[in-house]
């Protein structure tokens, strides 16, 4: 009993704990021998439970019914600290001759309750998301009909196509006849597993709007499609975005080209001056280091300027200005000066002492004909406004336009300045919005003094708030994309700690995810696995990434044998793909199962071939040679007895004679070729020999022939295994080589028999012979191997090519 998962409770027919094992005591909190002889309305059952337990045990002794025997109930208990907690129980009576009692079989569900909750908040927080989003997303079912919709999708669905659109709705009755077309024709894209995305205009309330329409099936756990996402999103205001975009870069990029102020920073407590890039580059001084003295500034100004520049400078620092202002021309690292335009601003301390100057130096020669100050003092302040990216505009108290700068202009899409001069702001704000916004101009003019107009700066957000919504999508997206994956996901800490796993772990290792994230890497693999092929975190941690074939253990102990890649990810955890490889490693058994039994096929059949071959030149060359010989005998013998002096009928014998020589020739090169008589007489050293001036005979190549003479009597079949290979060697110098020469040799070496032909020929890459397969060369390597020998050919473009076979004589 102590052995079991649930706590297991008796009480006698007083009522009184007569068992209570160590599953209740980690339960419950009570140790055995405190709670026996006691009631359990002393101990475990919670007091708005007590008086319903005394009346059903008081109704069943009197009875013998009991409403809550042999049913599972779901109720709360009381830990030994008065802690109530949730637990399932079964109650069943024991009848025996000696005595009668009940059991409890309990079960603590805290874990349980806690985990229906989090699913039932969260599918609250689903709910508010769905109906808190600002873009419109509906589910359907493979019978197009909705499961899913949020509150702004039927919001616009009733606004774009008139249509009440419900959880149950036939999506499509809701659209017009000329789109439902297009719209099924997208529905079963993506029913067949395509993403399918589109963006169209539709006018509302005689506006036209843009919006992006997104298709993306949904799968469950198994990966089967179940239905189909569609999120629409309201791009207008992107739309308008990028128009307002293209403008003002084309804007900024001239406007940049003209930007070359020499920005400088002066500490006037200790006389160090700071330059930006733009001075040395402009000037051509190399940058050594970051601040510089005051008097690098004053000795590079003209000589006939310097003692001005200087007394205006000093005085307007030794008086109460905020500015400073002076042209003159100052000099290039090459000697050369340039007309500059130099001011300040001026930062004073409490006691009007200056402390500090910022400023900048403009190159004023290309246009120092022009007049500068005019100019200079009208067009700054609207070059730098306009160059900013952001809408900044000037209004007074009630919202009325002032001053706006280009940005502005294209925010609210206006061509000219003149044409919103004076108009209120309000009206291009958005409705919901427009009192807000006049509430902070109101708030901006309640400070101290006489406020004559508000600055505003209006920043579009529109492409951050889009990419927030993307970044949920992509998280949302992510999710599913991990939990339909086929291969098993785990995302795991340093110490092998899972913390992380996809439902494809969970199918392939047999555990629910919540025992797998109590669970550790090294936990699944086999007691083997973790000795001789261990996990190896530190791999990972130096950049690498680990490729491992694993034993594995799954849940009801059976084992599975996986490919997992693992590698450490950004954050320091680690993440690992499993994929299961038994039908892979069953179908590479299957594979070389067949290989075997072609390998068995093709022996046999060489077999046969040779034998076939054997029999056959033997019939040739004994029953065929048979007949000839004796049909050249009775041939000579009629020539000799005819006794006839004419030419015609002597020349047609002496034909006949010669055609019988010819034939008899030619069935003793056919019976040669078909199997060498000398290779069963001789050996194969002979049977090379003639072979070799056989060849020269037909080809004209010459060979030259390198034979030891060895005392070795090698078996047919290998014997004649080798003579082929030397054939079809031949055969290949003879069509490919282009050779004039090749060279035999024959020897017994280390209790091996080395075949080497070696041709003087143009050669080829080995690499063209392996990509093409060749037939000939497959079939001597496979004719090699089968007597287990070894097969090895060498070639390079015009150094010829060597043919090598070694073969082992241990086993003869």
């Amino acid at each position: 009993m102590n052995s079991a998962m649930d706590a297991i409770v008796c009480i006698n027919m007083e009522g009184q704990v007569t068992v209570w094992t160590i599953q209740a005591e980690t339960i419950f909190g009570w140790k055995a021998d405190q709670v026996m002889g006691k009631s359990l309305t002393d101990t475990i059952i919670p007091e708005n439970y007590r008086e319903a337990h005394q009346k059903g045990f008081k109704r069943y002794l009197e009875t013998g019914e009991g409403r809550v025997l042999s049913r599972l109930l779901d109720l709360t208990a009381m830990k030994i600290n008065g802690q109530e907690f949730p637990i399932e129980m079964s109650i069943v009576p024991v009848h025996r001759k000696e005595n009668s009692f009940f059991c409890a079989f309990i079960r603590d569900i805290t874990h349980r309750k806690k985990a229906e909750q989090d699913l039932r908040d969260s599918e609250i927080k689903i709910r508010h998301i769905l109906s808190s989003s600002a873009d419109d997303f509906y589910v359907i079912d493979h019978q197009l009909k909705v499961t899913l919709i949020n509150q702004s999708a039927q919001r616009n669905m009733k606004e774009i196509w008139n249509r009440e659109v419900n959880e149950g709705t036939y999506i499509m009755d809701i659209f017009p006849e000329h789109r439902k077309a297009f719209i099924r024709e997208n529905y079963e894209r993506v029913f067949k597993g395509e993403r399918v995305e589109y963006e169209f205009t539709v006018d509302i309330h005689g506006l036209p709007h843009w919006r992006r329409v997104t298709y993306s099936p949904v799968r469950d756990a198994t990966g089967q499609i179940t239905g189909a996402f569609i999120s629409t999103t309201d791009i207008t205001e992107k739309k308008k975005a990028e128009e307002s975009i293209l403008k003002t870069n084309a804007r900024f990029q001239i406007l940049s080209k003209a930007t070359s102020d020499m920005v400088w920073d002066l500490n006037l407590e200790d006389e160090s001056l700071w330059w930006n890039d733009n001075y040395y580059h402009l000037l051509g001084y190399k940058k050594y280091k970051e601040l510089v003295r005051l008097d690098d500034w004053f000795n590079n100004i003209h000589p006939d300027e310097k003692e001005r520049v200087y007394r205006t400078f000093m005085s307007t620092i030794e008086g109460k200005e905020s500015s400073w202002r002076d042209e003159y021309q100052y000099r290039k690292a090459d000697g050369s000066y340039l007309n500059v335009l130099d001011r300040g601003y001026i930062m004073r301390n409490e006691h009007g002492k200056a402390f500090r100057m910022i400023g900048s130096m403009v190159d004023m020669t290309p246009i120092y004909q022009v007049q500068k100050k005019i100019i200079e003092s009208e067009n700054r302040l609207r070059t730098i406004l306009d160059t900013n990216p952001e809408c900044i505009k000037l209004m007074d108290r009630d919202c009325h336009l002032l001053d706006i700068n280009r940005a502005g202009l294209e925010m609210v899409e206006a061509d000219r300045y003149e044409d919103i001069m004076g108009h209120s702001l309000l009206q291009v704000v958005a409705l919901p919005y427009r009192e807000k916004a006049a509430e902070l101009v109101r708030r901006a003019g309640e400070g101290a003094g006489e406020i004559v107009s508000v600055l505003g700066v209006t920043i579009d957000i529109t492409e951050r708030k889009n990419a927030e919504s993307e970044l949920a999508r992509n998280e949302i997206k992510y999710r599913t994309l991990v939990e339909q994956a086929a291969d098993a996901i785990l995302l795991f800490e340093n110490g092998g700690q899972l913390v992380d796993v996809n439902s494809g772990a969970i199918s392939l290792l047999g555990y629910t995810k919540e025992e797998l994230l109590t669970m550790k890497m090294q936990e699944m693999l086999t007691m083997e696995e973790n000795r001789f092929n261990p996990f190896q975190l530190e791999l990972m941690t130096k950049g690498s990434s680990s490729v491992r074939q694993w034993q594995m253990r799954k849940k009801d102990g059976s084992l599975v044998t996986t490919e997992v890649r693992s590698q450490q990810l950004p954050d320091g955890r680690y993440l690992s793909v499993i994929r299961d490889l038994s039908e892979r490693i069953k179908a590479e058994q299957e594979l070389q199962h067949y290989y075997n039994q072609l390998k068995e096929l093709n022996i046999y059949l060489q077999n046969v071939r040779e034998d076939e071959r054997t029999g056959i030149a033997r019939e040739i060359h004994d029953e065929l040679g048979q007949q000839l010989t004796v049909l050249k005998m009775d041939i000579s013998w009629l020539s000799k007895k005819l006794d006839t002096d004419r030419p015609e009928i002597r020349e047609k014998l002496d034909g006949l004679l010669e055609m019988v020589d010819n034939t008899v020739k030619s069935v003793r090169r056919i019976s040669s070729e078909l199997r060498p008589s000398l290779l069963d007489d001789l050996g194969l050293p002979a049977a090379i020999e003639w072979h070799a001036q056989e060849f020269m005979k037909r080809t004209g190549l010459v060979i030259e022939t390198s034979i030891e003479q060895q005392e070795v009597t090698l078996p047919g079949k290998l014997a004649i295994t080798l003579f082929r290979v030397f054939q079809e060697s031949l055969t290949n110098v003879a069509r490919h080589a282009n050779a004039s020469l090749i060279h035999v040799t024959l020897k017994l070496e280390n209790h091996r028999l080395l075949m080497e032909v070696l041709d003087n020929g143009q050669g080829f890459f080995i690499g063209d012979i392996e990509r093409k397969k060749t037939l000939g060369i497959l079939g001597m390597k496979e004719r090699i191997a089968i007597i287990k020998g070894e097969y090895d050919i060498q070639s390079s473009p015009g150094k010829g090519t060597r043919v090598k076979v070694s073969i082992p004589l241990q086993d003869m």
